[in-house]
């Protein structure tokens, strides 16, 4: 409901086209019903957003919801480029980021010793995104 939100409140009156980028079985769309959407998911339909097979501007939005903290440090910016690259109009995160003195790394230990999350490894081993890395790239909209 909040990346509709986004969207809606970008869009200005307008039905955008929408690619979104990991996003599991495509549940944005229920939210977005008029947009033309793209999803991209490995898991799902084979498609990576590190190499996506669509023109550049191919999209009003491109949204990638809680993905950007399992991208590998080495490849995030080849991943922020390819969602730039689709977009008209701007790129929609949505995902935790890195947060100084919060303990980060000891919380996401304790929930994957709980739990045994695989995203919780993937936390770990990828790093939380820095926000302080991220302003430099001005069409993106964080959320």
């Amino acid at each position: 409901k909040t990346l509709s939100s986004a969207v809606s409140r970008k869009s200005k009156n307008t039905i955008p086209s929408i690619l979104d980028v990991g996003g599991g079985y495509g549940q944005l769309s229920y939210f977005i019903p008029d947009s033309p959407y793209c999803l991209v998911e490995p898991d799902v339909n084979g498609i990576s957003g590190i190499n996506l097979p669509f023109a550049d501007q191919s999209f009003d939005y491109v949204i990638s919801c809680h993905v950007l903290e399992h991208i590998p440090i080495e490849e995030r910016t080849n991943f922020l480029d390819q969602l730039l690259a689709k977009s008209k109009s701007g790129v929609i995160l949505l995902n935790p980021f890195y947060i100084k003195n919060t303990n980060v790394e000891e919380r996401l230990q304790l929930v994957l010793e709980i739990t045994g999350a695989g995203w919780a490894q993937e936390h770990i081993d990828c790093t939380l995104p820095d926000l302080e890395l991220v302003p430099e790239i001005t069409s993106l909209i964080l959320l």
